[in-house]
């Protein structure tokens, strides 16, 4: 059984140095799991990223309104913790209180309004436009509420909430993560200043696992 072990060990090595793929390695001292891609992402600004490793990416640093639960496929409450929709292109969303950025700052309905007009605006040149062309615009309805009018009837709405659209802080001063990592993929110039997306933490958001935080 132990040779087979060792002979199936050095096999997965063969392979995985065949392919040129590099297994993840696991830093036990600080807690950490180091992934090595084959490709470099050109922005980590989701909005100014479509390539997969960036989707990665951002589902594992943003949180969006609502996620898709990976075992039921529904969508439930992340930093909404209840939406409604008086007509068919309009949906209110009631915001969880007590959420901070990892800078501290308190999470409000600014930030989202700021989030998706930014999104949606053409002169923003996204990435992809078609994930928010969509979104007429967003409204601030009370410090913990948000209004966002379509449109058209997007029956599809959520979905791209819970895939696609993290939230982003609404701050100044504006901070550059690098000069590298603020521009377009489709442009010399530096992306609007949604690239100061921040990491949102606490409190707890009860998720079906993988996707919980801690």
């Amino acid at each position: 059984m132990r040779l087979q072990i060792k002979l199936g060990t050095a096999i997965l090595a063969t392979v995985l140095l065949g392919t040129g793929a590099v297994p993840a390695a696991a830093q036990k001292s600080a807690d950490t799991l180091r992934i090595t891609e084959r490709n470099a992402v050109p922005n980590i600004d989701p909005y100014y990223n479509n390539l997969r490793t960036g989707v990665v990416i951002h589902h594992q640093a943003w949180d969006g309104l609502v996620y898709r639960n990976p075992d039921s496929f529904k969508i439930e409450p992340l930093l909404a913790t209840e939406w409604k929709m008086p007509d068919t292109t309009t949906i209110d969303f009631t915001l969880r209180p007590g959420v901070k950025f990892h800078d501290g700052s308190p999470f409000t309905a600014d930030d989202v309004v700021y989030t998706l007009n930014l999104a949606s605006d053409p002169a923003s040149k996204v990435s992809t436009p078609a994930n928010y062309n969509w979104i007429d615009r967003a409204e601030k309805t009370g410090e913990l509420s948000v209004r966002v009018k379509l449109k058209r009837p997007t029956p599809a709405a959520l979905d791209y909430f819970a895939l696609v659209t993290p939230s982003a802080r609404k701050a100044m001063p504006r901070r550059r993560l690098a000069p590298a990592l603020t521009r377009s993929p489709r442009s010399s110039r530096a992306s609007p200043s949604i690239s100061n997306v921040s990491r949102i933490i606490g409190p707890a958001v009860p998720r079906a696992s993988p996707r919980s935080r801690r």
